[in-house]
């Protein structure tokens, strides 16, 4: 089988074949691109045998339920950023390819329901779960106790996924902020259309009421929405320009972290 690297989501995975440096067809999209041979190449094998390990067949742990069990192929296509298909039977075929030898020791684990084991290990959870104890506490304590300095996340595992999360904002970007005017006002100044004062600064994503903080975005139409600008509303957009690099933790991205990294 000759699957093109633009069938992987994973940037790990398509590194590699790219790597390779081997092109031929897709059997999937039947074009000319990076193809893993599934005949004859290996490299990938490793990453999906260790993947794969996490995985054991419920009827294998004593007393749980097996209705909480889900197969392999439908979990991959669920909950991991592995494929950019999500048709389950196609990752099927590819996984038990890439994976022979242990589809040939372990079929099981590729054909009945099964769990991510370690999730059953009470222990195992405790030590090595980004919230040191319940949600609920978490929430209770940036709530109400110390909003960004809280003891209830292990900072050793955050540090390590929001490392895996980073984006680069380079000098010269434009970003941009929205704010609501008068109808008979034609223009405002560069001071209004920045950072709120003080005592008009609300509750903000990173601030607290009465703390002001500057809310931008990459997208012009965003600031529209996030201003909430009704259908009649006169609304003047402010251009930033970005003196330096920056580098900041891309929070929509923590789903796509790469089982292989």
């Amino acid at each position: 089988m000759k699957i093109g690297y633009c069938y992987f989501s994973d940037e790990i995975l398509k590194s590699e074949i790219i790597t390779s440096g081997k092109k031929d067809i897709c059997d999937f999209c039947k074009k000319y691109e990076f193809i893993y041979d599934t005949e004859v190449d290996k490299y990938l094998e490793n990453f999906f045998n260790e993947f794969v390990d996490i995985f054991t067949p419920v009827e294998s742990i004593p007393g749980f339920p097996m209705e909480d069990g889900i197969l392999l192929k439908t979990e991959i296509a669920t909950n991991w950023n592995i494929f950019t298909e999500k048709n389950d039977k196609e990752i099927y075929k590819i996984i038990t390819d890439i994976c022979r030898d242990k589809f040939k020791q372990r079929p099981e684990i590729f054909n009945l329901p099964v769990t991510i084991g370690k999730l059953n290990d009470v222990e195992y959870v405790k030590r090595h779960s980004l919230l040191k104890n319940d949600w609920e506490d978490f929430v209770d304590d940036i709530k109400y106790n110390n909003r960004f300095h809280t003891n209830h996340v292990n900072k050793r595992l955050l540090e390590k996924y929001c490392a895996a999360i980073l984006k680069t904002y380079e000098a010269g970007m434009i970003f941009y902020r929205c704010r609501i005017i008068n109808d008979t006002k034609t223009k405002i100044s560069f001071q209004e259309i920045g950072a709120p004062p003080r005592d008009s600064a609300t509750d903000g994503r990173a601030n607290s009421r009465g703390i002001s903080r500057l809310y931008l975005s990459s997208s012009e139409k965003t600031t529209l929405h996030e201003t909430r600008a009704g259908l009649y509303d006169s609304v003047a957009i402010g251009k930033f320009k970005l003196k330096k690099k920056m580098i900041v933790v891309d929070l929509k991205k923590i789903n796509q972290i790469s089982p292989f990294q």
